[in-house]
């Protein structure tokens, strides 16, 4: 699990995302969780008057590969 591995990047992260919601409108909603092992930003995106409910993830082996982001609900498509 490298965000306790690397606690340093780990702070990092967070640090960049609580920044970029004190500078943008379209991120209003954005918070930390644990889904097993895996670490996760759940957000929420404002665009063209949709909110977009989703989650970055963050694979094992970050920062080697970057973080995905998909729709919170499993069976939303955009």
């Amino acid at each position: 699990m490298w965000y306790l591995n690397n606690l340093a990047r780990l702070h990092r992260e967070r640090e960049a995302v609580a920044a970029l919601v004190a500078q943008v409108d379209w991120l209003p909603v954005a918070d930390w969780k644990l889904d097993g092992a895996t670490l996760c930003l759940v957000a929420d995106i404002e665009a063209h008057g949709h909110r977009y409910p989703v989650q970055m993830i963050y694979p094992a082996n970050y920062p080697a590969s970057p973080p995905t982001v998909r729709p919170r609900e499993a069976n939303e498509q955009w």
